[in-house]
C-alpha cells in the first residue's frame, strides 16, 4: 500500500503527519526485563544486580511508580533455582501495592507469529501459571508483550482465550503503512487493542544516561506537544529494555515528565482515557526496518535461518505424535484392565522423555 510519506524517513512521517496535539499527555512506560534461554548465567547475575534488583527496589519508594513490567517464566524460575528472593520479595510487594502492572508474555522469549500456535499457547499459558503462582492464585494479566514486539494477527486468536485485553507492538510498521501513528485513540485490529510503542523515543531512551535527562526530558515534552497540536489529550507508549534501565536515572526522567504536566499510567489506564477504533495493525517487530517491512521480511533476522526452522518443524511434528500416542494410551481401559502391550508403551514414552531431560 503507498502514501504520500513512503518515501520520508520513519521518525519524519510519524511527527510530520500526527503533528496535532497539546492537552493532556499520557505517557505509558513498559520495562521489558524478559530474557531468551540462550542469556549465559553470569550475564543473568550481572543484570539482576545491576540493574533488575535495585530498580525493583527503587520502584518501591516511588511516590507513583505507574509502569508496566514485562518479566518470563524462564526468567524468574531462574531466580528461584539462585535463591535471588530479593528481587521475587520486591516484585510481588509492587503488585500487592498497585505500583507496577506486571505484563504477559512468552515464557522461553519465542517470536510467536512464526511458531505454531500450539507452542504459542503453552508459552503464554506457562508464563501466566507461574507468575500466578509467584503474585497471587487470581493474578490476571490485562496486556501482553510479546518477544521483541514480534506481532502478527494470529495472536489474537492465541491470547484472547487466554483472557488478554491488549498487545503491545511495535509503531513502525503501521507507520511504513498507513503514514501516522495514533496518539489519541487505540487501534482494535482482529478483536484484539493494540497498543503501539514508538520506536523512535523507545530507542533514544535506551542512551539517556549519554544526555542531560532534563532537557531530554524536555524536548521529548515539547515533541509531544507538536505531535498533538490541537488535541484536548493524546498519549504515547515507551518501551524500555531492563538491561537499560538505570534507576536514578529513570526516576529522573519520570519526574522530570511530570514536573512538565505530563501524566504517567499503567498501559492498561490508557483504555480509561482514549477510545478504540478498528484498524489494521501490520506484523513486524520492534528490528523490522522499513525497507524490510515493504519487502515482506516482517521478522527478519528469525526468518533467515531456516535450516533452523526446518529442524525445529521437524521436532514439532515428532512431539505431536508423541502425544496423539498417548493420549491413545489414556484410554480408560488402560487403567481397568491394562494390557502387556499398553504398559510396554507408556514404559517406552518414559524412557524416551527421561532421554531428552538429559
Amino acid at each position: 500500500m503507498e502514501n504520500e510519506n513512503h518515501g520520508l524517513p520513519f521518525e519524519c512521517r510519524v511527527f510530520s503527519s500526527c503533528c496535532k496535539g497539546t492537552g493532556v499527555v499520557h505517557l505509558a512506560l513498559v520495562v521489558d526485563f524478559s530474557m531468551a534461554v540462550t542469556t549465559p548465567p553470569q550475564r543473568l547475575q550481572e543484570l539482576y544486580q545491576q540493574h533488575h534488583l535495585p530498580l525493583l527496589q527503587d520502584l518501591l519508594k516511588w511516590p507513583q511508580a505507574a509502569l508496566t513490567l514485562s518479566i518470563n517464566s524462564w526468567l524468574l524460575q531462574h531466580w528461584l533455582e539462585q535463591g535471588w528472593e530479593a528481587g521475587l520479595q520486591a516484585l510481588r510487594e509492587l503488585y500487592d501495592f498497585g505500583k507496577v502492572e506486571v505484563c504477559g508474555t512468552a515464557s522461553h522469549h519465542a517470536i510467536l507469529p512464526l511458531v505454531p500456535e500450539s507452542v504459542a499457547f503453552r508459552q503464554v499459558r506457562r508464563n501466566s501459571r507461574l507468575l500466578q503462582q509467584l503474585l497471587h492464585p487470581e493474578w490476571r494479566p490485562a496486556g501482553f508483550a510479546p518477544p521483541q514486539l514480534g506481532y502478527g494477527h494470529e495472536l489474537s486468536r492465541v491470547l484472547q482465550p487466554l483472557g488478554f485485553h491488549w498487545c503491545l507492538a511495535d509503531d513502525s510498521a503501521y507507520a511504513a503503512l498507513h503514514g501516522t501513528v495514533p496518539g489519541e485513540h487505540i487501534v482494535r485490529c482482529a478483536g484484539l487493542s493494540v497498543l503501539l510503542s514508538s520506536r523512535l523515543w523507545s530507542e533514544r531512551l535506551q542512551h539517556l544516561g549519554n544526555f542531560s535527562v532534563s532537557r531530554f526530558a524536555r524536548n521529548h515534552h515539547e515533541e509531544l506537544r507538536r505531535w498533538l497540536e490541537g488535541a484536548e489529550r493524546g498519549y504515547q507508549v515507551l518501551r524500555l529494555a531492563g538491561e537499560a534501565a538505570e534507576s536514578a536515572i529513570l526516576r529522573e526522567f519520570v519526574d522530570a515528565h511530570q514536573q512538565l504536566g505530563n501524566h504517567w499510567l499503567h498501559a492498561s489506564q490508557l483504555f480509561d482515557h482514549f477510545p478504540l477504533l478498528e484498524g489494521d495493525v501490520p506484523p513486524g517487530s520492534c528490528t523490522t526496518s522499513v525497507e524490510e517491512f515493504w519487502n515482506g521480511n516482517f521478522f527478519s533476522p528469525w526468518q533467515a535461518q531456516g535450516e533452523a526452522w526446518r529442524l525445529s518443524e521437524q521436532a514439532i511434528s515428532g512431539l505431536e505424535a508423541v502425544q496423539d500416542r498417548l493420549d491413545e494410551l489414556l484410554t480408560s481401559t488402560t487403567f481397568a484392565a491394562a494390557t502387556p502391550a499398553q504398559l510396554e508403551s507408556l514404559r517406552r514414552l518414559v524412557e524416551w522423555c527421561g532421554e531428552l531431560q538429559t
